[in-house]
């Protein structure tokens, strides 16, 4: 990258972003052969990386033909929610082992241990399957070309022309803003359900913003490095926490059928009150990270 005397770069903010869009994409399809193939993560590279995707199409959108970039982004929400509930069992089912894992060894045990494994199991293949047939489909086949013919030929406005730390200093500093936002509203109320869907919505802000600042390190250096450590540190609690919370949600519900079964549910239900524990352990470290992330020395260079 070309520097001047006083070591400000003297790039447009298109010459910063070009590069980091078309590795984006190529890291998209690498992770779609994965999932294709049932490679082991492959699940979870694939929605990080359409999450990456419209990270920097909802930022940097104003910088590009906008109603282009908004319909990419609807597209790889789409394509990452068809992806995501084979993932989502995965979760569960590492979870549910881990509780299991330490509990006594019995017939209850095992009889709970099958009934929760054949219902992952049933989801994770068709979820799996659900995933294929859109990756198959038309949609995502002309959805794919467009991508890429977007990302070869990107259509900049003439703002993204202007020199890149004087045009995407502001930008950076309105994500960050907004994830405060979110991450602020995340943290009033009593815990409950609105709670934890304010604590999601703050995770993808977190994920968003983590993203956003990422892609700038090539500009910002060591100084967008610790935006996304800081958002990052965030973004794991609350995942944590929506672990927990989906989690719980699979107990409840196989609890329930097990009950209508004439089985006893007991197990079942000591598990979703370890979960919900958990949960409220993950809430008390989310205040302590939310404190760090939001340290006027971390963002006082943006303004």
């Amino acid at each position: 990258m070309p520097k001047s005397d006083s070591g400000r770069s003297r790039v447009s903010a298109a010459e910063v972003l070009a590069p980091v869009l078309a590795a984006q994409v190529t890291d998209l399809r690498a992770w779609e052969v994965g999932v294709r193939l049932a490679q082991p993560e492959a699940t979870h590279g694939f929605r990080v990386a359409a999450r990456r995707l419209r990270s920097m199409l909802a930022a940097f959108g104003p910088l590009m033909d906008q109603e282009a970039a908004d319909e990419l982004a609807e597209q790889l929400k789409r394509a990452a929610g068809a992806i995501g509930g084979a993932r989502d069992s995965e979760i569960v089912q590492a979870r549910v082992e881990a509780l299991l894992g330490e509990e006594a060894d019995d017939l209850d045990v095992a009889g709970t241990r099958e009934r929760l494994s054949r219902r992952l199991e049933e989801s994770y293949e068709a979820s799996r399957q659900a995933s294929i047939e859109h990756l198959d489909s038309p949609e995502y086949d002309a959805f794919v070309r467009h991508l890429e013919a977007f990302v070869d030929l990107p259509a900049w406005t003439d703002a993204a022309r202007g020199r890149a730390e004087k045009v995407l200093r502001p930008l950076l500093r309105a994500e960050w803003s907004r994830f405060r936002k979110r991450t602020q509203r995340a943290l009033t109320g009593t815990p409950g359900p609105e709670q934890d869907v304010r604590m999601h919505d703050a995770r993808k802000s977190a994920k968003r913003a983590r993203y956003v600042a990422e892609s700038l390190v090539p500009l910002f250096g060591r100084r967008a490095r610790r935006l996304g450590k800081a958002a990052e540190r965030v973004q794991v609690v609350l995942g944590d926490h929506q672990d927990c919370v989906l989690t719980q949600r699979v107990l409840r519900e196989v609890g329930e059928q097990a009950f209508r079964d004439g089985e006893n549910p007991f197990l079942l239900g000591r598990l979703q009150a370890r979960e919900a524990a958990a949960a409220a352990d993950l809430r008390a470290d989310f205040t302590r990270v939310a404190a760090a992330a939001d340290r006027p020395s971390l963002r006082r260079w943006l303004d």
